[in-house]
This record gives structure tokens, sequence and C-alpha cells, in this order.
């Protein structure tokens, strides 16, 4: 049995009790469990208490008579609280436990943990505990780094008479039409990007995760049977020709699936080209290439934005008779924009 009930702004309550038989010379095991929480201008605490017999077991001793082997009643009771120290977003949260038992056994544990960085994809865990029984005192640490190939990890512990070091590391391989994707640690349910041209270009919400080399990058983790979003974060592609004709999309994938989402790239030469104010453009008026393709649009001031394919060439300006005749050989690709000065020379020119 289990009943549990939200009381609003006063906190939840809970409370739980179990009932084993058995067959034979065991008697019964009984648990029960009750807890109350609520929290506190970010601050959460709780207390429970549970208590569990386990039954009774009826044998023989070695001259045949029977024999009770009695297990007393166990009970704790256990406090618990957690305290945000800061209000940003990557504030460390301490927390506390504490346990009492009948048997005069306590136990304290304490937790500071927080994230680093403005992803949140380095995490960290410092603990300390005691108990009374046998007065020991441990202490431990860890450190998390969800990369965008794998998970590592690695703890360090220290209590009497030990020392304990562990190491870890999570991944996944991915086999698909276009290649090999490495990937950190996948849930049942994910999404394999594909986005050409775009290396660097972190995943929204993607745990570390970005496209790598050959265009493709992994969201390790998406809940079926609904809408997921899933998105690219422009500004961290290295190819600064590269840019993306869409940024984000939705999928609701069923459980178990391994859903292909492609995002369309465009590559090109990021051109602001100011024109002399002889000739007045239209506002808004498309700018197309010489194979008539809209590469960009005229703006406010004769000014155009365009993304061309090639160093040299010549555009038009849609319902306008001039044209611009362009060179950027010997401008840098990696120049994030590139900005000239032009003229819109009659057609006949």
């Amino acid at each position: 049995m289990q009943i549990n009930q939200n009381l609003g702004k006063y906190g939840q309550v809970y409370v739980s009790g179990s009932l084993n038989q058995y067959y034979g010379n065991k008697k019964d095991d009984k648990q029960l469990q009750a807890g109350y929480s609520n929290s506190y201008k970010g601050i959460s605490y709780g207390v429970s208490y549970s208590q569990q017999k386990t039954g009774d077991f009826l044998g023989l001793d070695s001259l045949g008579n029977s024999n009770l082997n009695q297990q007393d009643t166990q009970k704790s009771l256990m406090f618990t609280l957690s305290v945000p120290l800061g209000r940003g977003r990557n504030s460390p949260t301490l927390q506390l436990n504490s346990t009492h038992s009948n048997d005069d056994v306590n136990t304290y544990n304490t937790t500071l943990s927080g994230v680093v960085g403005e992803s949140g994809t380095l995490s960290y865990a410092l603990n300390a505990n005691y108990n009374n029984q046998d007065d020991l005192t441990s202490m431990g640490a860890s450190v998390t780094k969800q990369a965008a190939l794998a998970t590592v990890s690695a703890n360090v512990n220290k209590g009497k008479d030990y020392k304990q070091y562990g190491a870890n590391v999570q991944g996944s391989v991915i086999v698909h039409s276009g290649g090999v994707t490495l990937a950190p640690r996948l849930s049942e349910t994910y999404a394999l990007i594909e986005a050409k041209g775009a290396k660097g270009a972190k995943v929204m919400n993607g745990t570390g995760s970005k496209v790598d080399r050959f265009g493709y990058a992994v969201m390790p983790s998406l809940v079926p049977y609904q809408y997921n979003q899933v998105g690219l974060d422009s500004k961290y592609i290295e190819n600064n020709h590269v840019e993306l004709q869409q940024s984000n999309t939705q999928v609701a994938p069923y459980s178990g699936a391994a859903v292909k989402v492609k995002f369309e790239t465009k590559r090109g030469y990021p051109v602001l080209i100011s024109l002399a104010p002889e000739v007045s453009l239209p506002l808004g008026a498309e700018v197309l290439d010489e194979n008539n393709e809209v590469v960009g649009m005229v703006g406010q001031g004769n000014q155009l934005y365009v993304r061309v394919s090639k160093v040299q060439g010549v555009l038009r300006i849609a319902n306008a008779a001039c044209k611009i005749v362009y060179d950027i050989s010997d401008v840098s690709e990696q120049d994030q924009l590139i900005r000239l000065r032009g003229v819109c020379r009659n057609e006949e020119a």
C-alpha cells in the first residue's frame, strides 16, 4: 500500500506499508514508512520515519529442539536539507542528511555539488560522511565531463585505513548511411543530426554534443511519443562561410527510435556591399547572381547583404536596370563579414 498527497504550498506527505507472508517456518516481514517534504525560498527539507521487522525464523538446533531466531524491529528517523548557495544558474547546492536508528547508530552525510560553465557539461561533487557506531569519517570527490564524444568521470574516496580511486569513460558509436559517428552515452531514443559543413555547431540541450567534421551530431536523449525540440546553435560554427537555413525543428519519435534530423546549410561568402547613393534601390528587393538565384536583398541606405559562392562575379537587383561587379579574391575566408563599396552600373555598361 502506498499513499501520496500533495498539500500545495504546505508540501507533500506520503505513507507506505508492505507485508510479506511465507509458507513454512518463517514469520511475516513487515515494513512501514512515512514522510513529509516541503521547500521555502529554494531551500528543500524533509523528514521520514521507517520501521522494518524481518519475520522470526523457526528452525532446529543441534539437539533437534525447536529454535527461534528472533530479529528486533529496526526503526530509523531521517532528516534531509538542501540549500542552494547562491541564486545564479551554476550556484552549488549543499545537501545535509542525518539518520538516527533505535540501536543508537547515527550517520551524517554532507554533499556539495554543482556545475561549471555556460553549457553545464562539467559537474562536481564533494562529500563527507560520519558514522558514530564505528567512529568512522570518510571523504570523497568526483567530477564528470559530458564531452562531445563521451562522458568522462573520475572519483577519489578516503576513509580510515583505505583510499579508493576510480575513472570511467562512457560513449557510443553510431553506424549509419553517412558513415560512423561517435557520441556520448545514448538513451533508448535519440536523434542523429545532419548539418553538412556546420562543424562546431552545438546541439541545444545536447549535453555537449556538437557537429563533427563530417557534418553529423547526436542529440543523446529524446522523450518518446511527444514533441521534442531539436536545434543547433550556429554561433559556434567554425567555418564563417556556412550558415544554417533553419536552426531548430520538432520531432515526435516512438520509443526506441533513432531519428535522423537534417538541417539544410548554405555555403558562401557573407558580403555587405555599400553602394553609391546616385541610384536609389527599392528596399527589400532581391539580389540575383549570374544564375538568377537569389543570394540576398537590398537593405536600408543602399546596402546589400548577400552570400555568394564565388570570389568574383556579377550581381543584379530585381526590378532595377543595373548590375554590381564584385571581387573578393584577396579577402580571407575566415572573415565573418566582408565589407565592400560598389557602384550599381547600367546593364549596358
